[in-house]
């Protein structure tokens, strides 16, 4: 660790002289500043700029200045500690005689706080060379104008349309952000590493990594104009020529009336090919499995019958998942359960079946994939239905019953000749005071051939309202286990921001010269159209009839069978 550096002057540029910064000096605040917005926002750019160093060398010294800024923070922002602190302020001014040095921090010229993060963040990376390198723009630049400079240079080539765009260019939109709210831990290592420009995918500003998952990274990100959280999923190149068939997919899913589904919202290509959907607060139920253990036979059972539910009401909508498994099932503290990506999972289930060979899929897919698909899923000659997901479901039982996988290994050829020719284990080898009628219930769940599994969902919710009637848990609250479930998320001390996407003025300029040609094309139609010679009725008369189209026969309509409905039940 290096003992020559100073974080205060070389990282946050307070003057040499000021041995140990007040908390006003520390947070780069007018002394006395009384605005908790205005602290809450110079503590977010001030901790941006900091987490640039938080590894190498200087970790440890991070950390140390991280806890004096949340000290300052706190203390600032609460009323009564900072009159206290104000008071103790101003007396040991008085009493070390200090106050010429108060009034040069009062006087002292301060750079713009996104132009100051800038020349902080550059020159810790030696990435400037000259008085003005690393800004964006040049004299005529919007930002320029406004005195703002951002710290990086924008890899987006300039246009001279941009001087006469409605639409705001992505870096006066990162520019609002950091004035406003400053930057988070993963938007300061953007700009740190120069590529900030993809920090605006579409309408939405990524603010967070959540997960790497199996069709793409997936962030935590907001809608620009509105400041609505999204989870935001970038998707691979491959599926550039899917993308109208994940437009209908996502479609479909807005369809299924259940409100425990993960909402999609839009998927589009701009600079990458990405899906919004309703972001959750939660867990998924492979981390918790992972972090806290096996469940209890009560919350598992729980957990599987609201899947069951939310899967019935997507066969309303003649929907399938395909890609159920525990990474896929979201839990909240109110013991709220979600399904997520159903509509990418259709998307991806059909490339499935359109593989020349199913088989040669277990090649490819990872290990956790196949310890939760049906074995028709890799028979060519099969196509899967409900059932395929009931199959699916079972597994999922298996596995929050037990943290352990039906068949468990890490060999994908293995795993799929299991699921097709070896036997269902027992539920009760691996809890022998588990009631023998969930054991029936999952080794049917888990039958080899499709038809041999469950009729329908109501069905199988049934058989669970009597499993959980077995268990004997009446007295057992849902909230046991669910108010361990993390739900924290990284942004959600930080204000939403809303940014402008449009310029007012230049939109008014634009719908009045849209006007303006919409009424000269149409003087200019009807000046043509009063040209034109009109026939006479005869010659219209005389003209040969337009040949019709087939004529569609109708039989009749086949009807639809409703379904039973399904009683959800509660844990008390």
């Amino acid at each position: 660790m290096s003992t020559a550096i100073n974080p205060y002057v070389d990282w946050l540029e307070l003057p040499p002289s000021v041995a140990l910064p007040n908390h006003y000096q520390l947070l780069g605040v007018e002394d006395f500043e009384s605005d908790e917005r205005a602290i809450k926002a110079a503590y977010y750019r001030r901790v941006a700029r900091v987490s640039i160093h938080q590894s190498g060398v200087n970790a440890e010294i991070c950390k140390d200045v991280f806890v004096r800024l949340a000290e300052a923070k706190d203390c600032l922002v609460d009323p009564d500690a900072r009159t206290k602190y104000d008071a103790a302020l101003r007396k040991k001014a008085r009493a070390t005689k200090a106050t010429a040095q108060l009034e040069l921090r009062v006087d002292e010229p301060i750079t713009s706080d996104v132009q100051s993060a800038s020349v902080v963040a550059q020159r810790r990376l030696g990435e400037i060379s000259g008085a003005s390198a690393g800004y964006i723009g040049d004299a005529v630049s919007p930002l320029a104008a406004r005195g703002i400079k951002l710290p990086y240079q924008s890899n987006r080539a300039r246009s001279p349309f941009d001087m006469i765009s409605v639409m705001r260019s992505p870096e006066e939109i990162l520019a609002e952000v950091v004035e406003s709210r400053g930057l988070t831990a993963y938007q300061a290592k953007r700009f740190a590493e120069k590529n900030p420009d993809d920090l605006i995918i579409g309408p939405y500003l990524l603010e967070d990594e959540l997960r790497q998952g199996s069709w793409g990274q997936v962030y935590k990100a907001s809608r620009v104009s509105t400041g609505e959280s999204v989870s935001l999923r970038i998707l691979p190149g491959t599926f550039k020529d899917e993308l109208t068939s994940l437009k209908t997919a996502l479609r479909r899913a807005k369809e299924v009336p259940s409100q425990r589904f993960q909402r999609p919202i839009d998927c589009a290509e701009k600079q990458h090919i990405y899906l919004a959907s309703h972001y959750i607060v939660g867990e998924d139920l492979r981390s918790l499995v992972e972090r806290k253990g096996a469940l209890q036979p009560a919350h598992a059972v729980y957990c599987v019958a609201r899947i069951v539910e939310n899967m019935a009401a997507a066969q309303q909508a003649k929907q399938l998942h395909l890609e159920l498994r525990p990474s896929k099932i979201i839990v909240n503290r109110s013991g709220e359960v979600f399904i997520r990506d159903l509509a990418i999972a259709n998307t991806v289930s059909q490339r499935k079946r359109h593989q020349a060979n199913p088989g040669q899929m277990a090649q490819v897919l990872p290990t956790e994939h196949l310890h939760f698909l049906a074995p028709e899923v890799f028979l060519s000659d099969s196509l899967p239905s409900f059932q395929s997901d009931v199959y699916s479901i079972g597994c999922i039982l298996f596995y929050l019953l037990t943290g352990k996988h039906v068949f468990p290994g890490h060999d994908a050829l293995r795993i799929v000749v299991a699921h097709r020719e070896t036997s269902v284990p027992s539920l009760l080898n691996q809890d022998a005071s588990l009631p023998d009628l969930l054991d029936q219930c999952f080794r049917r769940m888990l039958s080899k051939k499709a038809g041999n599994r469950f009729s329908s969902y109501s069905q199988l919710h049934q058989v669970l309202k009597q499993v959980y009637t077995q268990l004997g848990v009446s007295a057992v609250s849902a909230k046991v286990l669910w108010k361990d479930v993390e739900e924290f998320s990284p942004l959600d001390s930080a204000p939403q921001i809303k940014v402008r996407r449009f310029r007012v003025g230049r939109l008014a300029i634009a719908a009045v010269g849209v006007f303006a040609l919409t009424m000269a094309g149409a003087w200019g139609a009807s000046q043509f159209a009063a040209k034109k010679e009109i026939p006479s009725p005869a010659v219209i008369e005389n003209q040969p009839e337009s040949p019709r189209g087939p004529e569609v026969l109708r039989s009749g309509i086949d009807t639809v069978p409703e379904v039973e409905a399904i009683d959800s039940f509660e844990i008390r």
